[in-house]
């Protein structure tokens, strides 16, 4: 997988876009990184056809809370 980082200045804050680094496993994946922020989308796509009739979608959130020292 090709490793690709690109860094970009939008709105006077510095983003990262890193690609291949991660999710190895996936189709496609991306890093963005602004500020002590990342966010990962990942994306998996199936080799047969699908006529299911819609796009079943799924959102993990999850937030984590001890990064930044608070232990529930």
């Amino acid at each position: 997988m090709k490793k690709i980082e690109n860094k970009v200045n939008i709105g006077g804050k510095d983003i990262t876009l890193s690609s291949g680094m991660l999710a190895g496993q996936a189709d496609g994946s991306i890093l963005v990184e602004s500020e002590g922020t990342a966010v990962l989308a990942t994306c998996v796509v199936s080799k047969e056809p699908s006529d299911l009739g819609h796009l079943p979608l799924m959102v993990d959130y999850e937030e984590k809370f001890y990064a930044s020292g608070k232990i529930s």
